[in-house]
């Protein structure tokens, strides 16, 4: 939808380009959202990967569960930090989109009411 600006308040129009700015900033954080799904997603089974890895190689380190389970979590240590860091990144996201959602929310509830309390005034409903 095309709105004619210069029919709306200075005050209004900044609201606007403010709901412009924050939509375009939202696509921009999911698209990123998105791509740190995949990078986690790609991370966790890389660690699982090396995990599983680890564990078949620590059989003949030891005989005490400890000690395999040991030389298991030092194998595929990187990984599992890469994978950390990754799905941290994807949480970090996540919040940037939501905090961006709720941002665009209260622009839209203003807008909303502002449009309620000029209808209200052009059927003299209000004074």
């Amino acid at each position: 939808m095309k709105l004619n600006k210069g029919s709306f308040s200075p005050k209004f129009n900044s609201v606007l380009d403010e709901m412009l700015d924050c939509s375009r900033e939202l696509m921009e954080a999911v698209e990123e959202l998105k791509r740190d799904a995949r990078a986690d997603a790609e991370k966790s089974d890389i660690m699982a990967r090396a995990k599983a890895k680890a564990i078949i190689l620590s059989k003949d380190k030891g005989k005490s569960a400890e000690i395999r389970e040991a030389y298991a979590d030092a194998g595929y240590a990187e990984q599992r930090k890469e994978a950390f860091l990754a799905k941290a990144e994807k949480e970090a996201q996540l919040e940037k989109v939501r905090g961006l959602r709720q941002r665009l929310s209260a622009l839209q509830t203003f807008v909303n009411s502002t449009k309620a309390e000029a209808d209200a005034f052009h059927y003299g409903q209000a004074e």
